[in-house]
């Protein structure tokens, strides 16, 4: 085996002076004669490089101005004041800290920024995120929850439970399993999911059912407590209305089932009429041929 000592008390101990416009000083590192890795200097980029030769390409690249990129990184835990990924990938096992960041995918388990923003390009799949500012094309959270102190602008988002000071979705559709609002909810349409698709056990709800119900429905008038204007509403109790028509913990209703019930119980008094009215016919007619 040959080996080079380079002894001396200089600064710089050794230099690699490479002489000409063309080519760029390198080192190639070999074991057994095969190429394992190599550092080289880019006249032409102005980069420092370096990385394995099975890669093709420097996993690691150092600019002059300073800038690190890095085609694919996996990193333990992470502490940066501004971090640019582009075109590969990052993951963080741990948590990532950043004043600004701008990141094509992002696997984390838990991800934390203070003070700054994170934009998204892709999915980011987050077992746990607080977030002060999120502009994201796909938003997917799975398992936990999402907070957003600001903005969250998204074209698509399938969200477990949400909290948010301030949520807005321009153009695409957000998808909410639980959603609590404590003011007012403004919308130009609002949609229920009502397709078979989604049901069981589906049965036609009887008219002594719906009666049963609308019997037991008392409408009162009301302010909200937190409402400083004491504007007078018109609805009804949670507490007391019939369970078929509360939510689970009883403090909330269903609009969409009183309406069902309603429309129940005005289809029979319809039918009622329709029988009545035939009846008065029947008998103006009567009345008539008996005159004659």
């Amino acid at each position: 085996m040959t080996q080079t000592i380079v002894q001396g008390s200089e600064d710089p101990l050794l230099v690699l002076d490479h002489q000409g416009g063309s080519g760029n000083p390198s080192f190639e590192i070999q074991q057994d004669e095969t190429a394992m890795a190599f550092i080289f200097w880019d006249q032409v980029n102005q980069a420092f490089n370096m990385g394995p030769a099975s890669v093709g390409g420097p996993s690691l690249s150092i600019a002059s101005d300073g800038t690190v990129s890095m085609g694919d990184a996996t990193i333990n835990g992470l502490k940066v004041g501004d971090l640019l990924v582009s075109g590969g990938g990052i993951i963080v096992n741990q948590n990532m800290r950043a004043a600004n960041a701008t990141i094509n995918e992002l696997t984390a388990g838990d991800l934390l920024v203070n003070g700054g923003g994170i934009v998204v390009n892709q999915n980011m799949n987050a077992a746990s995120a607080t977030i002060s500012e999120l502009t994201a094309g796909d938003l997917l959270v799975n398992g936990s929850g999402i907070v957003v102190n600001q903005n969250m602008n998204a074209a698509s988002a399938a969200i477990s439970e949400l909290t948010a000071g301030d949520l807005l979705v321009n153009g695409g559709e957000i998808v909410v399993n639980n959603l609590s609002v404590g003011g007012t909810v403004s919308a130009s349409d609002f949609l229920l999911s009502s397709s078979a698709e989604i049901k069981d056990n589906i049965i036609d709800l009887s008219n002594p059912e719906a009666l049963d119900v609308l019997e037991h429905l008392s409408p009162v008038k009301f302010n909200y407590k937190a409402d400083d204007a004491k504007k007078v509403h018109i609805g009804f109790i949670a507490e007391d209305v019939p369970r078929s028509v509360a939510s689970s913990d009883g403090k909330a209703i269903s609009l969409t089932d009183i309406v069902s019930v309603l429309t129940r119980v005005v289809k029979e008094q319809q039918k009622t009429i329709d029988a009545l009215s035939e009846k008065c016919h029947s008998l103006e007619l009567a009345m008539n041929r008996a005159r004659s």
